[in-house]
């Protein structure tokens, strides 16, 4: 194992930490922040690979596609990942913990919604129109406690890679503070009004990855799927159900 001091803070602890900006990045910093994290998503997503899997380093130092744990692969496809997932995937928590944390008038329909929603996925596989190959690497993990910044929020460097695999472009998502909730998913619970100001950041920091995909001169397929809703609440749902967000998941398919 090699490891490397960088002079830096997770930007979650930096600036008094939680209790004194509560998760939320300072407003003063975050252009800079929003177009370094537009570099960083541009620059992973331009590395590609034939197939969908983990990455595995080779003995002769090249970088190949291996299997997903718990998932299985490599895969050609984006439906082939999807109908893997869909099989082997289960929710976080049991009945009860759901039912616990959730209002009593929608017990049920949350719990049928959770429970239904991978053959819905494996379903919605068979038809799809995925996007092909090659697939671009994602980090699933690009929240404000993985990225290190210095006294001046400038970002120094990202951490906890080990969750990141080269994805379908189905589940490429924005950086974590930036996803949403699918509006379909929170069902009653939807509230417009804490969404307009991240809809806003969110055009914003779309317009900076095309900035970036120009200046690299690489194609926009990044900025095509950020800017895709349908792929975006897929992408949402498909990571929140793996968090144990408790929703309307069915609701996706409709």
């Amino acid at each position: 194992m090699l490891l490397e001091f960088i002079p830096a803070d997770t930007a979650m602890d930096s600036f008094g930490g939680l209790p004194a900006h509560k998760g939320r990045i300072p407003s003063n910093f975050k252009p800079d922040f929003y177009a370094a994290m537009a570099e960083i998503q541009v620059g992973m997503s331009s590395v590609r690979f034939p197939m969908i899997g983990s990455i595995v380093k080779l003995f002769d130092g090249t970088y190949s596609v291996g299997a997903i744990p718990g998932i299985g692969g490599p895969f050609e496809t984006a439906a082939e990942f999807f109908s893997s997932w869909a099989k082997e995937c289960t929710f976080p928590f049991n009945e009860l913990t759901i039912r616990e944390r959730t209002p009593p008038e929608v017990e049920d329909e949350i719990i049928k919604s959770i429970n239904n929603f991978p053959s819905k996925l494996l379903e919605f596989a068979k038809h799809f129109p995925f996007q092909s190959g090659p697939f671009p690497i994602f980090h699933p993990d690009l929240k404000i406690s993985n990225i290190l910044v210095d006294s001046e929020y400038q970002i120094q460097g990202v951490i906890d890679w080990e969750g990141a695999i080269v994805a379908p472009w189905e589940v490429v998502e924005f950086i974590k503070d930036l996803t949403l909730v699918p509006p379909v998913m929170s069902g009653y619970f939807y509230k417009e009004e804490l969404t307009r100001e991240k809809l806003s950041e969110r055009d914003s920091y779309l317009q900076m990855v095309k900035e970036k995909e120009a200046a690299r001169q690489t194609d926009n397929k990044l900025s095509e799927t950020l800017g895709n809703w349908r792929t975006q609440d897929l992408a949402h749902a498909f990571w929140l159900y793996s968090d144990g967000k408790i929703g309307f998941y069915s609701s996706i398919f409709e």
